[in-house]
């Protein structure tokens, strides 16, 4: 819907209207939810998932809780800069950038970050490049992004029979009764 709102009526708390900032030299669309006063809350979501993937009830819960909440779209994804297919003009040093930009864009000194699949190895970069930048950093479904220290080995990759499940073109309908996908 038009109110971004997807139809489930407006969230209780104050909610800016999605605006493209400037960002590295490229637009990205932004959102917030919340005081601008309250500490700010990141969330960065996975590839190809537009800023809506965080819906606007769980924005608002957490705005709710005394929290200023920013969601935004990746490049590549809803309103932010895109570009030609397989052609991609950034790599995931620009995404991790993209956040501090976004803070910087807001005038956002320190934030906790929340990011889901590559999300969360975006917040891990921006953690590790720009420290006191991060208050926190929550991690879903994701990975470490850099190998083990010495004594502690690399997580193993995915077992073969999901990444076959993975890889299935088109992917299988969902089955409610299967437990293994």
């Amino acid at each position: 819907m038009a109110d971004g709102t997807g139809g489930r009526g407006a969230p209780d708390v104050a909610r800016s209207a999605r605006t493209v900032v400037p960002v590295g030299g490229v637009g990205i669309c932004v959102q917030t939810f919340g005081d601008d006063a309250d500490p700010a809350v990141v969330l960065v979501g996975g590839a190809g998932a537009p800023m809506d993937w965080w819906r606007d009830g769980f924005c608002a819960a957490i705005a709710r809780g005394g929290r200023r909440v920013v969601r935004y779209d990746l490049r590549d994804t809803g309103q932010s800069v895109s570009y030609p297919a397989g052609r991609p003009g950034y790599d995931g040093a620009d995404l991790a950038a993209d956040v501090v930009g976004v803070l910087d864009a807001l005038g956002i000194a320190r934030a906790h970050l929340a990011g889901v699949s590559m999300g969360g190895g975006i917040v891990q970069r921006v953690a590790v490049d720009h420290p006191g930048r991060v208050a926190s950093v929550t991690l879903m479904s994701t990975s470490p992004i850099g190998p083990g220290d010495p004594g502690e080995p690399d997580l193993p990759p995915p077992s073969a029979a999901l990444q076959a499940a993975v890889a299935e073109e088109p992917a299988p309908p969902p089955d409610p009764d299967d437990r293994r996908r």
